[in-house]
């Protein structure tokens, strides 16, 4: 039996190796528990998440108090004044777009407001429930009602805020080290505070919903999926499965570093294609690693 406590993820947010402990859980697109992709400790210091407000008033003095609480880190942290200014216009962003919202004062027990603070995204969700014999809530519904995110930079924008080369970007574009950059119209967008990946490969997932054309011929029977799941399993090999929510069907190959990286490159530059944020170790890594290679 494995002993997940052994296990070790890289947290893409500080590039630090932990246990697999010190990430907590969370429920994925499927439904199955997998391991958060920050560690908690950055989870906790950069973003905020507060639930139970019974009204616009009390919710938008929470959102206040946060975005105090983080500009403070912020201004402690980050040495690079032209993203503590971006970061800073992020936030009064989010509380000018709840301030103006016509949000109703609830007063059934069950119903409340809940807010998040990431810098992925900001958003304030309707929250309802079962409301138990002893008063707590349980089998809570969540039901988002305003969310922003970050502003999609060009790829002199976003190395003009993060104080780097523009060949550094595009380099690590290249190599798929910045988890969010997308391609639109043959020109490059990544969201402002994403950041490049360091150390190890980091596993990843992608998913899409809608049939995706303009798929090089190479790449033509990705059409049959809408799922890609790659795990590195060293020495510079990595196992591909690619398989259909919608069906049983799957298809896994093993690919070199330049192979891995020409999928990559074509899967993130779909715009239909979202490439999620997942741990680098997953319960269906080992399944995935002693799987074989289709034919």
């Amino acid at each position: 039996m494995n002993n997940s406590s052994n296990k070790k993820n890289i947290c893409p947010k500080c590039g630090k190796e932990k246990s697999i402990s010190e990430f907590g859980c969370r429920h994925d697109d499927d439904g199955k528990i997998k391991p958060q992709s920050w560690c908690k400790e950055c989870r906790s210091k950069f973003a905020r998440y507060k639930s139970k407000f019974k009204d616009k008033e009390s919710l938008i003095k929470g959102i206040e108090e946060s975005i105090e609480e983080l500009n403070n880190i912020t201004l402690s942290d980050v040495k690079n004044e032209k993203l503590i200014e971006e970061h800073s216009r992020y936030l009064e962003k989010f509380l000018k777009k709840v301030q103006s919202q016509d949000l109703p004062d609830f007063t059934h027990s069950s119903w409340s407001y809940s807010f998040y603070i990431e810098d992925k995204g900001c958003g304030v969700c309707m929250e309802t429930g079962t409301t138990m014999d002893d008063g707590r809530i349980a089998n809570i519904s969540s039901y988002r009602i305003v969310h922003i995110e970050p502003r999609n930079l060009t790829v002199t924008e976003y190395a003009a805020l993060h104080g780097i080369s523009e060949d550094a970007v595009n380099e690590a574009i290249s190599k798929c080290r910045i988890r969010k950059a997308v391609m639109h119209l043959n020109t490059w967008y990544i969201p402002a505070f994403d950041t490049i990946d360091s150390g190890e490969y980091i596993n990843s997932y992608y998913r899409w919903d809608e049939s995706v054309e303009a798929i090089s011929e190479e790449f033509a029977f990705i059409s049959r999926f809408n799922r890609v799941r790659i795990l590195n399993v060293g020495n510079g090999k990595y196992r591909v499965m690619f398989s259909n929510k919608k069906s049983d069907g799957e298809l896994i190959k093993e690919y070199d570093e330049n192979e891995r990286i020409k999928l990559e490159l074509e899967l993130i530059k779909n715009p239909l294609i979202v490439r999620c944020s997942v741990p680098s170790i997953s319960p269906d890594d080992e399944n995935l690693k002693n799987a074989v290679i289709s034919a």
